[in-house]
């Protein structure tokens, strides 16, 4: 009976990943790299109010998630050696047009 109820939670499993939908995750090395260049450039962005602050995590992580669902994690490399070689990419751009969502969700504007 055991073995049945472990064959058929393995089958629930399954069939839940696979209505999940599809997500493009970043590697935890990447994810971490965005928000720890996100949060403290969000922190020093003149244009947050100082007591708006603390919601910079909200908005970076914002960011990550609603980036993850575009982005592969190879997506994501090929946009940080542009940046960090000072070059434009495609995908960056349509990486920014997340940002006014994501303005609304952390800071309300």
């Amino acid at each position: 009976m055991r073995q049945i109820l472990t064959s058929s939670a393995a089958l629930i499993a399954a069939l839940l990943l696979s209505l999940a939908p599809a997500q493009a995750q970043w590697s935890m090395s990447q994810r971490g790299k965005f928000l720890s260049d996100c949060i403290p450039a969000c922190e020093a962005n003149p244009n947050v109010h100082a007591s708006k602050k603390p919601q910079c995590a909200m908005f970076c992580n914002c960011l990550a998630n609603e980036g993850e669902k575009m982005f592969t994690s190879a997506d994501f490399q090929e946009m940080d050696d542009a940046a960090r070689a000072g070059r434009d990419h495609p995908k960056t751009q349509q990486f920014h047009g997340l940002v006014p969502a994501c303005n609304q969700s952390a800071f309300g504007q």
